[in-house]
């Protein structure tokens, strides 16, 4: 589910999360959602593929800098963005009280979000 979010009330993220869209990612069933920006900048699609051992979220088209809010029971082994590890604490966080991975990649990218269980 896309949303933009600009402040903190709703628990989802913050201020630093204006001008990104943020995506909220509950994995389990496969599944793609595509978002029509208002802006008329076109359209930008995620794909959720799950296996037991990862999460890959491809990305397509995307228009703006995103957040990935994911729901995980435990915080993730490894985050990769085509192929380049992430760095914990810099690029994405775990909340472990809210189960909720945070990855952040900025600017505008298409490419393949990989997430080890």
């Amino acid at each position: 589910m896309p949303l933009n979010i600009e402040r903190n009330y709703t628990g989802l993220g913050s201020e630093a999360n204006k001008g990104a869209l943020t995506w909220l990612i509950y994995p389990g069933a496969d599944n793609h959602f595509t978002v029509h920006h208002p802006d008329k900048s076109g359209s930008s699609t995620v794909t959720m593929t799950n296996y037991s051992d990862r999460i890959e979220l491809a990305l397509k088209e995307m228009k703006k800098p995103s957040i990935f809010n994911i729901h995980l029971e435990k915080k993730p082994i490894r985050l990769s963005f085509n192929g380049i590890e992430l760095s914990d604490s810099t690029d994405y966080q775990y909340d472990e009280q809210k189960m909720r991975l945070t990855a952040r990649i900025v600017g505008i990218k298409d490419g393949l979000l990989i997430i080890k269980r």
